[in-house]
């Protein structure tokens, strides 16, 4: 589980892509979710529940980042010619920064 959970560009665009995000939290997490060079939407996700949204034409094809309040499994299916695929997102490391001064 990771906050911020990333998915590469397809090499091929998908008749649709579903987002699957699921809260394993006891608290309401608020989901940001990029789509490279397209739309930005939010999503609140129940404690213990998940929340869907659906992508279609070349939105579906682009990179996707989802960044969380708090940490989140997120699943992407993608639908080409009747047949769906699923994989899971990669989270993204935090980037640490040195103490300055040393």
């Amino acid at each position: 589980m990771a906050r911020t959970v990333s998915f590469k560009a397809l090499t091929q665009a998908p008749d649709q892509v579903l987002l699957t995000i699921y809260n394993p939290n006891s608290h309401i997490v608020v989901a940001h979710v990029r789509i490279a060079r397209s739309v930005s939407r939010s999503v609140h996700v129940p404690a213990s529940a998940s929340a869907e949204m659906a992508f279609q034409g070349s939105a579906a094809k682009r990179a996707v980042t989802i960044t969380a309040s708090l940490p989140v499994q997120v699943q992407r299916s993608t639908i080409r010619n009747g047949k769906a695929h699923s994989d899971f997102g990669m989270p993204v490391p935090i980037r640490s920064t040195p103490p300055s001064g040393r």
